[in-house]
């Protein structure tokens, strides 16, 4: 019996450190605002926290482009997460719009930065949707999930810069809510 139960409490202790979430694991639900933002020079648009529109519950990230905002002129919500060369890291947020033109884009992105915050020149790692992707009723789910590389640029990554981002667009609206942040299992 006592073998039988020492047994059962490992299979438990196995089964619950496989489940366990990682230090990386982050969720945010929008319910109040904690990334910070930025806006190209020229960018015309508002980045807020609406507290009344919601995926599974009230609260999301809101930008409202234009009018007349210039197509090259970008705007995001940002935030930064620790990360460790030669990990997975998945990213996922939910997306719905207003208005926006087939061609703008909304998208989720990683940039890799050194303990300092300071750029390593690695580009932006991204996922998308076209704006005519983008719903205006419901919620469509983007997914990102990139390896960091242990060699070049990256070896140097200490964090991850994630923008929630909307460009190419003249006008519109889009919000983000229920966002996740993991590392995958090895």
């Amino acid at each position: 019996m006592r073998r039988w139960m020492m047994s059962a409490i490992m299979v438990g202790v196995i089964s619950a450190s496989v489940c366990a979430a990682t230090a990386a694991d982050f969720a945010d639900d929008f319910s109040t605002c904690t990334w910070s933002e930025w806006k190209a020079e020229k960018a015309v648009a508002e980045l807020v926290h609406n507290p009344t529109v919601g995926n599974k519950a009230p609260g999301a990230l809101g930008i409202t482009v234009g009018p007349g905002n210039p197509l090259g002129a970008g705007c995001c919500f940002v935030r930064h997460f620790s990360i460790e060369p030669g990990r997975t890291y998945t990213a996922l947020v939910y997306v719905r719009g207003k208005g926006l033109a087939p061609d703008s884009r909304v998208a989720i992105g990683f940039q890799g930065q050194d303990a300092k915050k300071r750029f390593l020149g690695t580009g932006v790692q991204k996922a998308l949707l076209q704006g005519e992707a983008v719903p205006t009723g419901g919620w469509k789910r983007i997914v990102l999930s990139f390896i960091i590389p242990q060699t070049g640029k990256w070896e140097k990554a200490a964090l991850l810069l994630c923008t929630l981002a909307v460009s190419n667009a003249t006008s519109g609206q889009v919000f983000f809510d229920d966002f996740e942040f993991f590392q995958a299992e090895e």
